[in-house]
């Protein structure tokens, strides 16, 4: 089509106004950045069960309750970390700090990542016999076999009891497995409770190979002392005591003469979430997790053989006395009504 140089000029100036007047009206249109809500809360799953369930709970709770879109990550705790400190992962529910260096406590020190909580304060490691062994059970007409076992100091005189198979003169306590540096403060204990006179300490080959000694013997009522931690399934299946040990100091940690010290776990944010999305925030402020509650969790796990979510749902239908304490009304309501 042709026009002239007069309707050319109109038709440029035309289109240049037209141009201006649209810039003009988005300029004016300033574009909010997205809150978290409308883009995604992300929260670390990490690579061990405790960590998935506590985390599904979260993300339900977050989702159901708050409306907040959730997105479970699942990495090493070094990749978590460091997304985490960049503001990529938003949540991370168990941070076991005595495992960690400088690339938990560098953005912890700088204020990028703000702990909000504690939680499995009442984790612990040690020496565990069935109870049964201890109390005996009235109902089954079993007796107890060690009645006056409480503590490290009272295996010497039960030896027998504990006896090695492969060294009738001794009594066996299993230690970590073999590959483990547990048994570097194990081995010492060994001496300072002065229990290598009368035992032996059988390291097994795999954490496997300990676990199945453990609920075998739990499974049978039979005696066995050994070395374990909680929060665990074996521990939520099977009634177990732990050994009392010389109270945890740092001085006497130094040589290892007393008992674990519980380790500190921490539920962290990172910072901008003070801001964006203050209503969780306020929950994981509130969230609480007892290891025998876990351990109850991950035995219920391990019998069903289920996921994360499974066990995270089973937790919420059956504990809402607990959780409904860390939401606000409506939010509880919101949840229980998914749940149905």
């Amino acid at each position: 089509m042709h026009f002239s140089k007069g309707r050319r000029f109109h038709l440029i100036v035309f289109v240049s106004l037209l141009v201006l007047a649209l810039l003009v009206v988005g300029c004016g249109k300033k574009e909010e950045p997205k809150t978290v809500k409308e883009e995604m809360l992300t929260i670390a799953g990490s690579t061990w069960d405790s960590a998935k369930v506590n985390a599904e709970i979260f993300a339900f709770i977050a989702q159901h309750g708050y409306g907040y879109n959730t997105d479970i990550i699942m990495a090493s705790s070094m990749i978590e970390l460091q997304q985490h400190a960049k503001g990529d992962v938003d949540v991370r529910i168990e941070n076991w700090t005595k495992s960690y260096g400088d690339e938990y406590y560098e953005p912890v020190k700088s204020g990028d990542l703000i702990e909000v909580n504690e939680i499995l304060k009442d984790n612990m490691q040690g020496y565990y016999v069935p109870t049964i062994v201890i109390k005996g059970d009235k109902e089954k007409g079993i007796e107890p076999i060690t009645p006056d076992l409480k503590s490290v100091f009272d295996l010497p005189k039960y030896w027998e009891v504990f006896k090695d198979p492969e060294d009738p003169k001794k009594g066996r306590i299993y230690g970590a497995p073999e590959t483990w540096s547990t048994n570097t403060i194990l081995e010492p204990k060994m001496k300072n409770f002065e229990l290598e006179k009368n035992f032996n300490l059988f390291k097994p080959g795999s954490d496997v190979a300990l676990a199945t000694a453990i609920a075998s013997a739990a499974e049978k009522g039979e005696p066995i002392v050994a070395y374990y931690w909680e929060p665990t399934w074996l521990l939520g299946k099977y009634d177990m005591t732990k050994l009392e040990e010389p109270p945890f100091t740092e001085e006497k940690w130094k040589t290892f003469n007393c008992d674990f010290p519980a380790d500190r776990v921490t539920v962290t944010i990172h910072k901008h979430l003070l801001e964006t999305a203050p209503d969780v925030v306020e929950v994981l402020k509130n969230f609480e997790m007892t290891s025998p509650k876990m351990n109850e969790i991950l035995a219920y796990m391990q019998d069903n053989n289920v996921e994360a979510i499974d066990a995270a749902l089973w937790y919420l239908k059956n504990n809402k006395d607990t959780w409904s304490k860390w939401v606000s009304k409506d939010a509880a309501e919101k949840v229980s009504s998914t749940l149905k």
